[in-house]
């Protein structure tokens, strides 16, 4: 996988080209992600506190919308990770609640609540640790931003025939800018040479537009 940075007019203008980001096959999906992104260093605060911390990113979070174009197999790219990492949010909160009211019966009836306790405490602990490295693998591991400032972001994990493929149409479309403008120094410069020969001489049709652009 590769990474690439991109303009603010390429990410919300709809100018990249059709080839999925995630695998470089041909894109048939259009998909509008917005990426945030805030400092690294911004998790150091959770040892002064959590609410700094808070503070602190909410300020230093940057934005920015990016049309990803994605093939059939990659339209849910983003979503498949969301619905696990919920999903197995919410199975790990109903275990807790569930350890709780165990052990508060047991500890009504007698039978060896604080033992029992233990372990279901120490399970929880283990199973909230598994999914804290769930999360933090399918995140990873998912096209995302390095970096944002106010008009670029680098994404990284993209598939490096998204990026070739990117940089032939910025060549492509760099030739034919260059092109122009030769075209319109040729015209530019024999409308001028027409004006020495005869300066009394009418200009050509369509002359008039090209002198007028010139002057401004």
């Amino acid at each position: 996988m590769a990474s690439i940075r991109l303009g603010r007019y390429e990410a919300e203008e709809d100018s990249l080209p059709p080839v999925c980001m995630v695998c470089g096959a041909p894109a048939s999906f259009q998909k509008s992600r917005k990426f945030s992104w805030h400092p690294q260093w911004v998790y150091l605060l959770l040892f002064i506190g959590l609410l700094p911390c808070v503070i602190v990113a909410l300020v230093l979070t940057k934005r920015m919308t990016v049309h990803v174009p994605l093939c059939g197999e990659h339209k849910n790219h983003w979503s498949w990770r969301s619905a696990v990492i919920w999903c197995s949010f919410l199975a790990l909160f109903l275990v807790g609640v569930g350890a709780v009211v165990l052990i508060s019966a047991l500890e009504e009836e007698r039978r060896g609540g604080e033992a029992i306790g233990g372990w279901l405490c120490l399970g929880c602990f283990v199973l909230g640790l598994i999914w804290l490295v769930v999360v933090a693998v399918l995140q990873n591991s998912a096209i995302r931003p390095s970096h944002i400032s106010e008009n670029e972001i680098t994404l990284v994990h993209v598939s490096r025939k998204f990026v070739e493929s990117l940089m032939q149409s910025d060549d492509a479309a760099e030739e034919e800018w260059r092109e122009r403008s030769q075209r319109r120094r040729r015209r530019l410069t024999d409308a001028e040479l027409d004006r020495d020969v005869d300066p009394n001489r009418e200009p050509r049709p369509g002359q008039s537009d090209q002198f007028e652009e010139h002057d401004r």
